[in-house]
């Protein structure tokens, strides 16, 4: 009867052993996160910001399938959808696949509310175990960006202009008021950029200044910020120039941009000059074949004064439709080298009625209006 006792014993003893066995501990195998890094302090409008969290898990980093993030303002209740962080070496991630996951998260606007914001941090594996969960504090502080108004141009004598003329270019004097709701102290650069006629820029930042001293500046501190640009940022080009303004703050907070656009023109402008109209003198009404007609064309101010080139046709009568057909020099349609002065035109005399002496009346006109003297060339229409 002991004997049958210590068996029956025994028994349920193993039993139970591998039943504990059988039975999985699950929370030795979720995903661990830790090590969050994060900003204290973030002002408004200053751009991105970092934040970071480390990660584990006891079958590896292959086996975490999703960390995330959310931010949550508990003052007014805002919250954000959950969003995934990156261990891929990229998007601001310094190495791929080293357990520490991170994001460059879009940064506060004047519209966001201020306070303290919480960021929660969670894991998952690929099971959808969900990790520990990771929240931290950080505050977002208000932070107005600089107001730019009314910027101007002045001659050497300290008055306003919308008209420089290249003749006369001496120094030109720029100014913009700029005004920082948060206080003068917290404006730290000022500046333009000058974009000429054809859109180009020189991709250079002229700074200004406010010291009562420097480029021109009359009065420190009084917001209205000041420089001095000689002749040479204005007279490469005629027509319309764009100054480009903007400020920032002491943060990085950039201004809106605003433009201010300035007539460089040349005040003894002379117009473009025509010369030596080539083409066919006569053309086949039936024919389907393109002529081609060149004028060579210069401008006592430089190439770069040239707006069009066109002609009008007359008929044999005197009437025309008054279409302008422009030539190029631009290495196209049958123009054999780009800006040689040389312009040019393929045209068809197909179905062209009535036969007889036609006159092509050549013009230029250059960037300030003006137009060069005609030229003509006659060309016979026939069968």
């Amino acid at each position: 009867m002991l004997k049958k006792l210590f068996y029956l014993f025994v028994m349920v003893g193993l039993s139970a052993l591998i039943l504990t066995n059988c039975s999985e501990d699950t929370t030795n195998f979720i995903p661990e996160i830790y090590s969050p890094v994060y900003p204290d302090t973030l002002y408004r409008n200053t751009g991105t910001f970092y934040i970071e969290i480390s990660a584990m898990d006891p079958q590896g980093l292959q086996d975490i399938a999703v960390v995330e993030y959310r931010l949550e303002h508990p003052g007014t209740g805002e919250m954000s959808q959950w969003s995934s962080l990156f261990d891929t070496g990229s998007g601001g991630d310094e190495a791929a696949g080293d357990g520490r996951y991170s994001k460059l998260v879009t940064g506060f606007d004047h519209s966001d509310s201020t306070g303290q914001y919480i960021i929660r941090f969670v894991a998952y594996d690929v099971d959808n175990h969900r990790s520990n969960e990771i929240e931290v504090t950080f505050n977002v502080s208000a932070n107005n960006v600089p107001q730019i108004s009314d910027p101007k141009l002045l001659d050497m004598y300290y008055e306003e202009t919308d008209t420089v003329y290249q003749d006369l270019l001496d120094s030109i004097y720029v100014t913009v008021d700029v005004e920082e709701p948060d206080g003068y102290g917290e404006i730290a650069n000022v500046w333009f950029e000058i974009y000429r006629p054809d859109g180009s820029s020189n991709d250079y930042d002229y700074i200004m200044f406010d010291d009562g001293i420097t480029n021109g500046d009359t009065t420190e501190a009084d917001g209205i910020f000041t420089t001095k640009i000689s002749s040479v940022e204005l007279d490469v080009f005629s027509g319309n120039f764009a100054l480009k303004f903007k400020a920032e703050d002491i943060r990085g907070a950039p201004s809106q941009t605003i433009t201010k656009y300035v007539f460089v023109g040349v005040l003894n402008n002379e117009p473009p000059v025509l010369a030596n109209v080539t083409g066919p003198d006569t053309l086949s009404a039936s024919s389907e074949d393109t002529a081609l007609f060149t004028v060579e064309v210069s401008d006592p101010q430089g190439a770069g004064n040239i707006d069009s080139v066109w002609f009008q046709s007359y008929r044999p009568d005197g009437s025309s439709n008054e279409n302008h057909f422009y030539l190029n020099d631009d290495g196209e349609y049958g123009d054999e080298t780009s800006g040689d002065g040389v312009y040019t035109i393929g045209i068809t005399s197909y179905g062209a009625d009535p036969l007889g002496q036609w006159r092509f009346e050549f013009w230029a006109r250059d960037i300030h209006g003006s137009l060069s003297d005609s030229l003509d060339k006659y060309v016979q229409i026939v069968e």
